[in-house]
């Protein structure tokens, strides 16, 4: 594994850049629209390369200690079928139970959660869907098999998406954190900051999104939660 790694080094330190910066802008775009779709233009290059630093960190350290366990996990994986369809089912039972009484609690009650639930449900679904097709595509993606590959970058994107919004959702009606924002005019209270740019501060007030320069911030205090 370290000789492919030490003779393949460029080529994949190139692609593990393209896809943590592919993956940064997906899920970006997708938790920001939940808020107002056009704080994506406010985003910089410099606040894209951070982001996309910050998951070529983790995606190399994931890459690197995973690698050398997939094939053994797969070869156990798929040799008992029978054990796979029972783990699966049981883990789709589950979902299905808890996050079914979510939702209709929900719309029995009229909540304000609906929103959160039904995109960590389809988030959750798509991931099981995933964990559960995706070892049985290895062959394809060895095999160079385009179709496959393609629906399968898709259905990864979407579910990407979905994690992105789903957490977008936590913060905006589910999260109790809240802070308190001071500028060299105003003070802004029970804030809950969407995101921190490099030359922006995204919070809401009040059900409001207000965008402030961040050099106009004095000071931000976290309130605890009790």
């Amino acid at each position: 594994m370290l000789d492919s790694l030490t003779r393949y080094f460029v080529a994949i330190s190139a692609l593990t850049v393209g896809l943590s910066s592919a993956v940064a802008m997906i899920m970006l775009s997708a938790y920001l629209s939940i808020f107002d779709w056009t704080l994506i233009w406010i985003i910089e290059y410099s606040d894209l390369a951070k982001l996309a630093l910050v998951g070529t960190a983790l995606a190399s350290g994931i890459y690197i200690t995973a690698f050398q366990y997939i094939q053994s996990i797969y070869d156990a994986y798929t040799d008992k079928t029978k054990f796979r369809y029972f783990i699966f089912g049981f883990m789709i039972l589950i979902w299905g139970l808890t996050t079914g009484r979510e939702l209709y609690l929900d719309y029995a009650s009229n909540g304000p959660l609906y929103s959160y639930h039904l995109a960590k449900t389809l988030s959750w679904g798509l991931f099981l869907f995933i964990a559960f097709v995706g070892p049985s595509h290895l062959a394809d993606w060895t095999q160079r098999k385009w179709s496959v590959i393609g629906s399968d970058i898709s259905m990864l994107t979407v579910f990407l998406g979905l994690t992105a919004a789903t957490f977008a959702f936590y913060t905006r009606d589910v999260s109790e954190n809240s802070h308190e924002i001071k500028t060299k005019s105003a003070t802004f209270d029970r804030t809950k900051i969407i995101m921190m740019l490099s030359h922006h501060v995204v919070f809401m007030v009040e059900k409001r999104v207000v965008v402030i320069p961040a050099s106009d911030v004095v000071k931000i205090e976290t309130v605890a939660v009790r």
